[in-house]
């Protein structure tokens, strides 16, 4: 409604009506029909801000406003009110730049039409001031992602408060803290989540994220159960505190013959392991609300089952990797037991994903292969699950999101709910003098300047790779940070190397010396999310395993994808192909790889589409744990699911 304090305008129109479109100027909505829509008194602010039609906010400058407003990106036309609002204003327009003001009339202080006309075009359409404004909207949009991201600024200065409280909590007597907590909290102990980890960094990392965010975001307790045989304490150490944490005790495996791949110790350790967790499962004090067991540990479903609650699987990588199991399991329906076939040569999987038989995993690229039963089974298995959790997110893979809940809809899967991306946090680790240096030199390094080179914790190359690596690096004549592993020493080079236990001790003779202006390398490991998430990164070479692929994207960097085992292959297909945010060498050659880091870095085609391409994956990927995000929305969903199976049982 507006103000009318200031007397009726002469117009003959009731005073006490409540349409505020009735005040509107004679023919106005008629008018802009096929251009504008007139609400009345409210919309979901923070829904259409976040809305991709959205370009320009004429606001009044709330500060509430304004952060929705800086979080979508999206550009302010300031018309301060009362408050605070005209200093927020100044501010906006000023030292933020990202507003442009609107002077009212001396006269009668009316901001007239032409002032309006004018700040609307100027931001909409102007290649001056408009364009820069827009651009630092785009800027404030990342920074405001980044601070609450595992290393952001506002992340770490509420995990300062919250250390400072938790240890003047800690000073207390039990009973005084007892005595403050809340009768809900007395009497009602919160739900608990068992969440169920396979080893290895790229499955734990991801399962801890999740179970923090159900700590701290839906109120669960949680434990985080991982097997004694093959977890170590440096995985276990990025663990966040509010997550507790169980090892199953180790299990006799001594009888599996030598040789025996990785994968069916994996299956069988499970199994063996079995009654042990349903001890663990049987001794949680507060009522249980789900299991969630990672994807290579879907036999622990059947205790989910037994137990009265909610079993949901919880898949470390993307959507592809779910759609590859289902048509295995799909392709032997039908099949006697027994039997096994062969994928096709080329698969075609939902979101136009089309992969070759050397593209996919090696489990999969033959029936023949040990682990292809067992891989059968577990997909199987999946169909038994009451959800399934993967980490990614609706805006990376939206087809196939869209082909799963209609595949959900008619029975034919459980319901699949993207809920990533899971950014490992920062570690006691990243603060060593590794990490500082890396972090100093990258201080010292123009904006975009530089090329991430990093094959993760078990990617490693022969050293006549290596040795095509950094020429190519060298002939790029870029700026770059490359974490050597040790070099796979299958057959050796013949070199003599004095220093066999560090891995720089195997570039090439000179290269340090020639690249020392322009490059560091370090060996075996670097803060991989803090290098991703620096202003100087503009590149990174990756061997495209997932935790790196969302590290890499949640930063806006794009990738040179250089996929070395697993489901590597795989996820470049993705990464390149339907999400367009990496460029594949077509050799590994030193001259292929200069020409693709320089069309990365340099290029006005091709690799100006992918860095744009990237920088909007960055945004999506924020937006999807916005307060209107999808990931939020879908954990959100599956949340009070089990909230409801909870408190039914409670009942």
């Amino acid at each position: 409604m507006p103000n009318l304090d200031g007397g009726n305008d002469g117009r003959d129109r009731d005073d006490d009506n409540p349409n505020p479109l009735a005040w509107l100027p004679d023919g106005f909505l008629e008018r802009t029909a096929d251009k504008g829509l007139a609400v009345a008194a409210w919309a979901p602010q923070v829904r259409v801000l976040s809305h991709p039609a959205t370009a320009v906010f004429v606001s009044h400058c709330g500060w509430n406003s304004t952060l929705e407003s800086v979080s979508a990106g999206v550009p302010m036309v300031a018309w301060p009110l009362y408050a605070e609002q005209r200093m927020n204003a100044v501010a906006l327009v000023g030292s933020v730049g990202v507003a442009l003001p609107l002077r009212p009339r001396e006269a009668d202080g009316v901001v007239a039409r032409d002032e309006i006309a004018g700040a609307v075009k100027e931001l909409m359409e102007s290649a001056e001031k408009g364009r820069a404004v827009r651009r630092q909207a785009g800027d404030l949009q990342q920074a405001a992602a980044r601070a609450w991201s595992p290393e952001g600024s506002s992340r770490r200065a509420l995990e300062e408060v919250a250390a400072t409280w938790k240890k003047a909590t800690e000073t207390m007597g039990s009973t005084e803290v007892y005595n403050r907590g809340s009768i809900g909290e007395r009497l009602a102990p919160r739900p608990h989540v068992v969440l169920l980890a396979s080893p290895g960094a790229g499955h734990l990392i991801p399962l801890a994220e999740l179970a923090r965010r159900l700590v701290d975001d839906h109120g669960f307790a949680a434990t985080l159960v991982t097997f004694t045989d093959l977890s170590t304490a440096e995985a276990l150490s990025g663990v966040p505190a509010c997550v507790a944490t169980a090892a199953l005790p180790a299990v006799p495996l001594d009888d599996l013959l030598a040789g025996t791949s990785m994968e069916t110790v994996l299956f069988e350790l499970v199994h063996r392991s079995l009654p042990n967790l349903r001890a663990i499962l049987r001794s949680v004090g507060a009522p249980l609300a789900a299991l969630v067991p990672d994807f290579f540990c879907s036999a622990a479903l059947p205790l989910a089952a037994e137990l009265g609650v909610p079993g949901y699987v919880f898949v470390p990588s993307n959507l592809t990797t779910i759609a590859l199991m289902r048509a295995t399991v799909e392709l032997h329906d039908g099949v006697p037991p027994g039997e096994y076939r062969d994928l096709p040569e080329l698969l075609c999987l939902p979101g136009g994903v089309s992969l070759r038989r050397t593209d996919l995993p090696r489990s999969f690229q033959s029936s023949n292969e040990p682990v292809y039963a067992h891989l059968l089974e577990e997909g199987r298995r999946y169909r038994g699950a009451d959800g399934i959790l993967v980490n990614t997110f609706y805006e990376l893979e939206p087809a196939t999101v869209e082909e799963f809940k209609q595949a959900a809809g008619r029975g034919a899967f459980p319901p699949v709910f993207p809920v990533g991306p899971f950014v490992r946090p920062s570690t006691s680790s990243d603060e060593a003098a590794g990490a500082s240096a890396c972090i100093e030199w990258l201080d010292r390094q123009p904006t975009g300047s530089v090329v991430y080179v990093s094959f993760g914790s078990g990617g490693s190359l022969t050293v006549e790779q290596t040795a095509e690596l950094a020429a190519g690096l060298e002939a790029s004549g870029h700026r770059f940070l490359w974490v050597v592993r040790m070099p796979n020493l299958d057959g050796n080079d013949g070199h003599d190397h004095e220093d066999k236990q560090n891995p720089l001790a195997w570039l090439p003779a000179g290269f340090l010396e020639r690249t020392a202006d322009k490059g560091l390398a370090v060996a075996a490991w670097a803060p991989q999310v803090r290098v991703l998430s620096h202003p100087a990164t503009a590149v990174f070479v990756s061997h495209c395993g997932w935790n790196s692929a969302l590290e890499s994207a949640s930063a806006g960097v794009p990738i040179v994808a250089w996929p070395l085992y697993a489901e590597q292959r795989m996820n470049a297909v993705v990464l390149e192909g339907s999400v367009g945010v990496a460029l594949r060498p077509r050799a590994r050659e030193r001259g292929e790889i200069a020409a693709v880091v320089k069309e990365l870095m340099e290029g006005a085609d091709k690799g100006r589409a992918v860095r744009r391409q990237a920088g909007d994956l960055q945004q999506a990927a924020a937006r999807a744990w916005s307060p209107e995000g999808s990931s939020r929305r879908a954990l959100e969903q599956v949340a009070a699911t089990w909230k409801k199976v909870t408190l039914a049982e409670v009942k």
